[in-house]
């Protein structure tokens, strides 16, 4: 689009197969967090403390949950409450800070 100064944007992406914590050193991804789990760490070069880094669902919990991360240098941890029910997908997207 004119107004935004491009037309799309394509960010390298992992869909990762492993369950629990995996090292994604790209701006975006999905992982996967075991049934009955509620924490994962993704580790991630590309994370500051400043980093935004936004999650969201990408497959069935079992249960209707919150969702939400909080990052520190090289790291970021996905935190769901309560546990998830079913393994569950999460797409996330890093978004570098000054």
């Amino acid at each position: 689009k004119a107004d935004t100064g491009f037309a799309a944007l394509y960010l390298d992406y992992t869909n990762t197969a492993t369950v629990g914590a995996v090292t994604i050193n790209k701006p975006s991804g999905t992982v996967n967090l075991a049934a009955f789990g509620s924490t994962m760490t993704v580790t991630n070069s590309l994370v500051t403390a400043k980093s935004h880094i936004m999650v969201t669902l990408a497959s069935d919990p079992g249960v209707a949950l919150a969702v939400w991360t909080v990052g520190s240098a090289g790291s970021f941890t996905i935190t769901t409450r309560p546990a998830t029910v079913n393994q569950t997908a999460i797409d996330f997207l890093v978004i570098g800070a000054d």
